[in-house]
Parts: C-alpha cells; structure tokens; sequence
C-alpha cells in the first residue's frame, strides 16, 4: 500500500451485529498528506465507482516561502486502480487560495467529475463581495491529471451569500447553493437562500436557472442541502418555520423538483415534518437513490411514535414515491436504538438502493461519567421481508472525542464515514488536534 492507505488488519473500530445478513467490513482508514492540526478532514465524503474524495475545508495552506493561508480548504482524491491498488492520494486546493475560503466544503462526485464549493472565497469586482463564494468543476485530463478550467459564480454574485455551500452533480447539470443570500422581493429577505442550475457543457458551464423557495422567509436557509439526479433534484432548507394557526420556528422543509422536457426543473412537492413542535431541523441532511429518499431531522426530539421527548435525539425518515400517485410518501421514521440526550441521530445520510446509514456525532460510547459525547456512532440498516428498515450493524470508533459520523457515504461497494475531530494518523501516531481522518469499509 502506499504512504497515506493502509489495510487495517486490525481495525480500530468496533461492531455491534444484527440479524445475520452481509454487513460492511473494515478496508482502509484514510489520512491526509501532510496533515495539520484543525485541518477537520473527513467533515465530508463522496464515493463513486472507483473514486473517493474527502473534504477538510478548515485545512491550512503552507505554501513554500510563504505565509499560512489559514483554512483555505482542500480535498483529497483516493483513486483504485483495476489491479487493486490505490494510487498515491491527490490533495487539491483551490487555485489562488484565499484564507477561510473553506474549499471542499461542498463536494459532489459523478461520472469522474468533481463539483467543490469555496463558499466564504470574498470576490472582487468593481465592489469587494464578502463571502460570495464560488466553485470549481475538476475532470481528468488526457495526461491522467486533475484539472479545472475558470470558477463556476453567478451571474450576479451577492455579499454573504455561501455559493458553494451544498453542490449536486448529474449528467446534465451542476447545482450550486447560496444558502445565506438575500432574496429581493417585495423587501430584502435575509438569508433565505437560492440555488444555482449550471448546464455541463463540453467547454463551459452556463447558468440556465435560479431557484428560490416558494415562500421565501428570513434565515430559511434554502439551499444548505442538496441531491440529485437525472430526473428529481432535492433542495433543503432546515431553518425554514411552518405558519398556519400556529408557527413552528425552524421546523425545516424539503423540496422536490423534476426535470422537464425542456431542461428546466420545475417544484412537484413540499416534504414537511409530520408532527412539528419547532427547531426539528428537518433536512439539515438528505440523500437519494432512484426511489427513495432519507430525509435527517437531527434535532427532532420524538420517538418513531412521536413519543418520548428527549432533547436533541434525533431522527431519519424515509420516503418512497409511489407508483400510484407519484407522490412522494413518508415510509418510516427511524430513530437512534438507543436515544440519547444531544447525540444528534440523522446528522448525516446516506441511502443506496436497499441500504442506509445514519450517523449520531455526538453518541456518546458508553452510559460512563467519564465517556464524553462526542464520540459517534454509525447504524446500518437494511430493508426486511417485510418492508420495513431493520437495524443490521453499529459502527462505533475505539476512541473518545473524534465526531465518528460527521459524514457518511453508501455505495454499491463501499461506505464511507469521516471523523473529523480525530487526532492520530491512519497508523495511530503523531496525534494532531481535530486534523481527521475518514474510514472505507468493503460491503
């Protein structure tokens, strides 16, 4: 193997089995090149095929003779090759890196094309933007090399905006969200969010369509999470309140858009969590996979039953769209097997075809005094005889304090979780505070 990808013999990490199907098994633990302290590698994930990328947008920049370029971001590239083997890691920061610009903080992966968002970059033009933000577009070259032609902005870029937060790759289109923008209606809209629609191009990428939530509210957020794929797009806005006889602040909403024969993508449904008190935070994470979608709620309260309050749980629900109404409808809610106060169950998700995953960041590992809450933990579940998503694995990290689940990611294949607060190397040595690190399990 080479310097920074190590098959792990014996694997740091433990396993609570359920039932008696496959489960996911330990491969590789991935380390940045050169890692830093406060680098946070492993905050997120992306998997396709035979490729593997891993975001640290808080990662530092120390560019020979030189200042630091303090949490300019990166993103490392884990390629396998036919044979088998892993090629050395590709580490990529932006071109002409700014500091906190937090490149990698949105990363999306299709047909070997790499979308990253650099949302607090500050643009300059005939007036300085702070945090307008911007992306990039990487494809392989006929030399085997990663490149990227000119930053993917908007047409008209705006102060405080985060483009680049949330990114989605299909292969058509390339996504690109302002989560904190303003909205100009009939009054300025604070942070209500809006989301790019770039068309893939051979030689460029064009903006071909703006879409804000229908009813645009301050902080709602629109935009802070995103999935795709040729026919249905998902837009999140977790922060978004629900008005009616009474306001539910910050229950979060998900919106459902299709294509149309034309190319433009068009609102079909509104997801809205089944039972609000406020502050849910449904939709600070999502996932899809042709039929289904997974919808993290990682501050719902409630058991799948809607009972049993305990602050900060957590939950994951799952919807199906129906052949019938060709509606999207709730399946089930899912909830931690063992809820904990703040452990933030749905954090992140990720579903494929018949399996899911869902992270708690914060679980703690055992019910000690001395065990603290940010450990993490990994669940896996698999769709029963009966329909039903049955718990079939626990991951949990061997140490304290590494946020084990502050990303995840299913494929055919693989599974990919971040820890981004781990300290030691991919060999448990040379301890540096939060630099990360990111875990491949083969299914």
């Amino acid at each position: 193997m080479r310097k920074h990808l190590y098959l792990i013999l014996a694997m740091t990490l433990l396993f609570k089995q359920w039932g008696h199907g496959q489960t996911f098994q330990p491969f590789l633990t991935l380390s940045a090149p050169e890692r830093l302290l406060y680098d946070r590698f492993g905050i997120n994930c992306e998997i396709a095929e035979n490729l593997v990328v891993v975001g640290a947008p808080e990662g530092d920049l120390m560019p020979n003779n030189a200042a630091q370029i303090f949490d300019a971001g990166y993103i490392c590239i884990y390629e396998r090759l036919s044979r088998g083997d892993w090629k050395n890691p590709v580490k990529i920061y932006a071109p002409n890196p700014q500091e906190v610009g937090h490149f990698g903080q949105g990363i999306a992966l299709h047909n070997k094309k790499i979308l990253v968002g650099e949302p607090l970059f500050n643009a300059s033009d005939s007036t300085s933007y702070k945090q307008a933000g911007r992306a990039w577009l990487y494809y392989k070259d006929q030399f085997d090399n990663w490149r990227t032609a000119k930053a993917l902005t908007p047409k008209e870029q705006t102060t405080n905006a985060w483009f680049g937060y949330a990114v989605a790759l299909t292969d058509s289109n390339a996504f690109i969200s302002a989560p904190m923008m303003k909205i100009n209606g009939t009054k300025l809209i604070e942070g209500a969010g809006g989301v790019y629609v770039f068309k893939l191009n051979d030689e460029n990428q064009e903006e071909v369509q703006f879409l804000t939530s229908p009813m645009a509210t301050v902080g709602e957020q629109f935009g802070n999470a995103l999935a795709a794929n040729n026919q249905t797009l998902m837009i999140a806005a977790h922060r978004s309140d629900l008005s009616g006889a009474k306001t539910y602040n910050s229950t979060g909403a998900v919106y459902i858009y299709e294509s149309t024969v034309g190319g433009k993508w068009i609102l079909k449904q509104e997801l809205r969590i089944p039972m609000p008190v406020g502050y849910e935070n449904f939709g600070n994470a999502i996932s899809l996979s042709k039929d289904y979608i997974v919808v993290g709620a990682c501050q719902d309260s409630f058991d799948d039953k809607n009972l049993n309050r305990i602050k900060n749980a957590g939950a994951a629900y799952v919807y199906r769209k129906s052949k019938i109404s060709k509606k999207w409808e709730l399946e089930q809610k899912i909830v931690s097997p063992s809820r904990t106060e703040g452990e933030l169950f749905g954090f992140s998700v990720s579903i494929n075809g018949d399996k899911l995953a869902v992270t708690s960041p914060l679980k703690a590992m055992s019910k000690s005094e001395k065990d603290k809450n940010d450990s993490g933990s990994v669940f896996l579940y698999h769709k029963n005889k009966m329909g039903k998503w049955e718990l079939t694995q626990t991951i949990l990290p061997a140490t304290h304090s590494v946020n084990f689940g502050s990303s995840v990611k299913l494929s055919e294949k693989w599974l990919g979780i971040g820890a981004y607060r781990a300290e030691l190397d991919e060999n448990g040595q040379n301890p540096k505070i939060d630099a990360g690190l990111a875990y491949l399990m083969e299914y």
